[in-house]
């Protein structure tokens, strides 16, 4: 029966030296190759035949203790570091799908402009008016009301938040509007039927920003001048709250 034990052991410590081996645990194999080697019966007889010396039982037996837990921290120490390593891993595929889930700000496009007129006594709280002239206004789409949106950013940021701009894309438009009674009131007169349907085409935005009897705080129009029913820009008429 005890023989047939030691084989039993022998075995076992062999398959777990292989495996151990094969999966790179190099100093557990070692222990566990030691260990069958000292249960297999007779194995140990001719090791002993080689070094020309007996080991007592009490000593193999205390070697195979020592051996087996110096194996199994080996092994526990191995797990430690392979859990970490799924962790870590684990961390970084969180961390690398969030940065490529990560939206991209693209920082808006501010359109080419340029400030032709500045006014300081029309709104009543201090505020100053500028008409601005516009360049490169794509009107193929929404996307020059972002551009719009980016001219605002860094005019304010030039002349401050209390200011009002008129954006028109024809110098002439631009200075019949100034002229009139919307600006320096220097025509003395109301604009014509048809003088209107030029600045509702060519009026691309006006901002009110601080004004307190505006729609909002800070309010953008696009194309003020024009209804929704305009057959050419009554698509892009809008008002609304923009913070700069």
């Amino acid at each position: 029966m005890y023989t047939i034990i030691k084989w039993f052991l022998g075995i076992v410590f062999s398959f777990l030296s292989i495996n151990a081996f094969t999966i790179g645990l190099f100093i557990a194999g070692i222990c566990f190759l030691l260990m069958a080697i000292i249960c297999i019966p007779n194995t140990l007889d001719i090791v002993e035949g080689k070094i020309n010396m007996r080991i007592k039982s009490s000593q193999k037996y205390l070697t195979v203790i020592v051996l087996f837990t110096f194996a199994a921290f080996n092994l526990d120490k191995s797990q430690k570091v392979t859990k970490q390593q799924a962790i870590d891993y684990q961390d970084n595929s969180k961390n690398d799908a969030l940065e490529l889930h990560k939206p991209t700000t693209k920082k808006k496009e501010k359109l080419p402009y340029k400030i032709i007129h500045e006014l300081s006594d029309l709104r009543v709280d201090g505020g100053k008016n500028y008409f601005v002239l516009l360049d490169d206004v794509d009107l193929s789409g929404e996307v020059f009301k972002e551009r719009i949106k980016a001219t605002i950013d860094d005019i304010t940021e030039k002349k401050g938040g209390k200011i009002g701009v008129d954006f028109l894309n024809d110098r002439g438009i631009l200075e019949l509007v100034y002229k009139s009674h919307y600006g320096s009131n220097q025509l003395g007169r109301i604009l014509s039927k048809s003088e209107v349907a030029r600045v509702a085409l060519s009026e691309i935005a006006s901002f009110d920003g601080q004004l307190t009897t505006g729609a909002f705080f800070n309010t953008l129009y696009f194309f003020p001048g024009a209804s929704g029913d305009n057959p050419v820009v009554g698509k892009f008429v809008d008002v609304i709250e923009y913070n700069p």
